[in-house]
């Protein structure tokens, strides 16, 4: 597991205490890909996108996710659900 970071089903927990669901990471990451990626909602307000790492409120890159690890996770996540 990634040190830090829990999954308990679909939601996942940054090593801060913030949660946030697979489905909202991976939709904010496919918005990004379109150009449509809106971090300043209420939802994800103080989250930040740096390279290639998602990074939560109050966290350096250090603490971020990767994105390759949210396709592992989201991944385990469909895998579950099958």
């Amino acid at each position: 597991m990634i040190t830090g970071w829990k999954l308990d089903g679909d939601v996942l927990t940054s090593p801060s205490g913030t949660k946030v669901t697979i489905r909202d990471v991976l939709a904010e990451r496919f918005a990004a890909i379109n150009g449509q990626i809106d971090l300043a909602s209420e939802a994800w307000r103080g989250w930040r996108i740096r390279q290639q790492f998602l990074i939560p409120p109050g966290q350096k890159i250090g603490h971020g996710l990767h994105v390759e690890r949210l396709r592992f996770l989201a991944k385990h996540v469909r895998w579950e659900r099958d």
